[in-house]
């Protein structure tokens, strides 16, 4: 796994870890890392994680509240 299919897939699974925090996680919490290298591996063999990363959500105003819901 290189690091560029990490950051990835990191973002298609909607793991919100910043680069610079996977890269902490790496150097101070290796285990901690590998959780999450495993989880995003076990999401994948799942066909969990989209083939696109998610769209950000639209912050529009909503005219009607009943669309939320």
């Amino acid at each position: 796994t290189t690091y560029r299919e990490v950051i990835g897939d990191e973002k298609k699974a909607n793991i919100t870890l910043n680069r610079k925090m996977l890269a902490e996680l790496a150097i101070t919490e290796p285990c901690s890392y590998n959780s999450v290298l495993c989880a995003m591996k076990v999401l994948k063999e799942n066909g969990l994680v989209p083939s696109e990363s998610p769209k950000l959500p639209d912050h529009s105003p909503v005219e009607d509240v009943n669309v939320l819901v």
